[in-house]
């Protein structure tokens, strides 16, 4: 590993410089990361498939008819009341929840609640070396100080490979929230996710505008919006 250099020694442009050379190399990592979690997330897939095939009972056993094929059913459990409703439900029986279903050969979301934190030394702009909006991660998964410049008119975030933000937590959701452009600002929208989108320790029921300085919780992420 190459040693890190005496920073006293360092001028400001050449600070500039190693905050891009850095940021390149950490963009090149995190996409290599989002193609081999891709492929584990087929290979799994793969594996579970094959696993029920060699379960399932030959034609004509009896194990596999009436009650004894009821009795194997997959369940879903609701993610407000903890109601154990049937794998086809789209919402729960007992509370009327939206059920949200993991895709097959993916680990389970798993709950967080957001905890209070102590204030943390504010970043900007010009600190990262661009022109913004970015949303900086403050905190959770030994990424912070890392950002992400929104591109486009939707800008998805969550714990697929797929995302164009890719937060890998199990209490990120795989389609956990969405950024989207309009009316000339961004507007932050949660996508159904198990643990919700806080924006400034609240949870947010419908799309919200970003300002600059806002704080979004993102299961164990903390993440600030920065904007001119």
């Amino acid at each position: 590993m190459e040693a890190f250099p005496d920073l006293a020694s360092l001028k400001d442009d050449d600070l500039k410089q190693l905050i891009d050379d850095l940021t390149k190399e950490e963009q090149e990592v995190s996409y290599r990361r989002r193609i081999l979690h891709g492929k584990i997330d087929l290979l799994r897939a793969e594996l579970q498939a094959r696993l029920r095939g060699r379960r399932r009972p030959p034609r004509g056993d009896p194990r596999g008819q009436g009650r004894a094929s009821e009795r194997g059913m997959s369940h879903i459990y609701c993610p407000e009341c903890g109601f154990q409703n049937p794998e086809a439900s789209n919402y729960c029986s007992r509370c009327g929840a939206l059920l949200v279903t993991e895709e097959p050969g993916t680990e389970t979301t798993v709950s967080y609640t957001p905890d209070d934190v102590a204030e943390e030394e504010a970043v900007s702009l010009e600190d990262l070396g661009t022109e913004g909006p970015a949303l900086v991660v403050r905190s959770g998964g030994g990424r912070a100080g890392e950002h992400f410049i929104p591109q486009g008119e939707r800008t998805t975030i969550g714990r697929s490979p797929e995302c164009d933000i890719f937060l890998d937590d199990v209490t990120v959701s795989r389609k956990h929230a969405v950024l989207a452009a309009r009316e000339g600002g961004l507007y932050i929208e949660d996508e159904g996710s198990l643990n919700g989108t806080f924006l400034n320790r609240k949870r947010i029921d419908s799309a919200t505008r970003l300002e600059n300085g806002d704080e979004l919780q993102v299961g164990k992420y903390k993440l600030t919006f920065l904007q001119k």
